[in-house]
């Protein structure tokens, strides 16, 4: 769900595909600003070291946040954070996930030849690095798990403007070995119920299968009832409690398509919220509680019941006009959306501005988060 938005018109914005990164194209401290909430679990921080982070069973809103000045992780639902600095072999991690009794950090390495995939286990209370090959130039990575076990890396590397290579390192033992396999593209990747799907393609714009841990991908045509011409871009691929659900945007409109467990497919609701979307730019989307949040260029936000179909719509007031937006669903009411804008003192000078933006009224109105952590020290 990393898309590169920029401005299109007053009071709108464009999103284009920036091939999985957060905040491609922007500096400062917050330059790699995403905000997770791992689905079920959240962190619990202790005095002292990094090695104090454990993940256990919770509901709430908790969360954290990878910025270049380490993780900073919130117990409180982001009232207040603290930062843990991240080990010095990951301090350009350019993924990190909490599964269900480890947390992951990925980054490249200095030759851009393999990841370096730092693992804390809360059984062995302490990271553990390794390095693995890949075969592609790194530009994303995504870290995919099934039902809280490791289950693979999607490797990502920007080839053009509307492509993207992509590699499938595939585990199969939590880790401790890997296989790597060529994808058909870059993009958004999930395992649902012993398969893999991936969004990516050509303009992001083609969904794929694979039935046999990453080694062969099927082609699946997306039964949408938008004008196959037409479209314009797929969004990400995301696990829900009945299957998954992507989006397929045209022009104009995005429709919502969901998947079972056994992988069959069905086309959805169709929203009209506005604003125009350019080749491999769909909509933002995120999905909690069976609830997928849509935002359209010009801030519209939808809610859709991914059970019953229902559709609620608002004019959304508080998200910014330009630059980058990440949204994360938290539940059916309330989503954070970590952002990077330009702000322009002059017509030639313009500093990118980041920051967490949090919604608990289903997407009418967006405040401010402070994400600003206390250091515990380093690893």
């Amino acid at each position: 769900m990393h898309r590169h938005v920029t401005k299109l018109a007053a009071g709108g914005f464009a999103l284009l595909a920036c091939g999985g990164l957060v905040g491609c194209g922007t500096s400062g401290p917050f330059a790699r600003v995403v905000v997770r909430r791992p689905p079920g679990h959240r962190l619990y921080v202790g005095s002292g070291s990094q090695a104090s982070i454990t993940a256990a069973g919770s509901a709430g809103p908790d969360g954290w946040a990878l910025t270049n000045d380490g993780l900073d992780v919130t117990r409180d639902g982001g009232q207040d954070w603290t930062n843990l600095p991240l080990p010095p072999a990951s301090a350009s991690a350019i993924a990190i996930s909490v599964l269900a009794s480890e947390t992951v950090v990925v980054a490249p390495d200095a030759d851009d030849t393999a990841l370096v995939v730092d693992t804390y286990s809360s059984a062995g209370g302490q990271w553990q690095a390794q390095q693995v090959p890949v075969d592609l130039p790194v530009g994303a990575a995504q870290i995919v798990d099934a039902a809280g076990t490791l289950a693979g890396i999607m490797v990502t590397a920007q080839t053009g403007a509307g492509f993207s290579e992509g590699a499938w390192l595939g585990t199969s033992d939590g880790g401790g070995t890997w296989q790597e396999h060529l994808a058909p593209s870059g993009g958004d990747a999930i395992a649902n119920d012993g398969q893999l799907w991936l969004s990516g393609g050509v303009g992001a714009s083609s969904l794929y299968r694979s039935s046999d841990a990453g080694e062969t991908w099927q082609k699946v045509v997306v039964p949408t009832t938008l004008d196959q011409q037409q479209l314009v871009a797929l969004g990400p691929v995301e696990l829900t409690p009945n299957g998954f659900v992507v989006t397929a945007t045209d022009s104009s409109q995005t429709q919502v398509i969901t998947g079972s467990t056994s992988g069959s497919l069905s086309d959805g609701p169709t929203l009209s919220l506005g604003g125009q979307y350019g080749p491999g730019a769909p909509a933002e989307s995120s999905q909690a509680d069976d609830v997928l949040w849509v935002v359209s260029p010009v801030n519209q936000v939808a809610r859709v019941n991914l059970s019953t179909g229902q559709v609620s719509t608002v004019d959304a007031s508080g998200l910014p006009t330009n630059g980058t937006l990440v949204l994360d669903a938290i539940s059916p009411t309330t989503a954070w959306a970590s952002y990077t804008t330009n702000a322009c003192q002059t017509k030639t000078a313009c500093l990118p501005e980041s920051g967490v933006l949090e919604t608990t009224d289903g997407g009418a109105s967006w405040q401010e988060m402070s994400v600003t952590g206390t250091s515990t020290g380093t690893s």
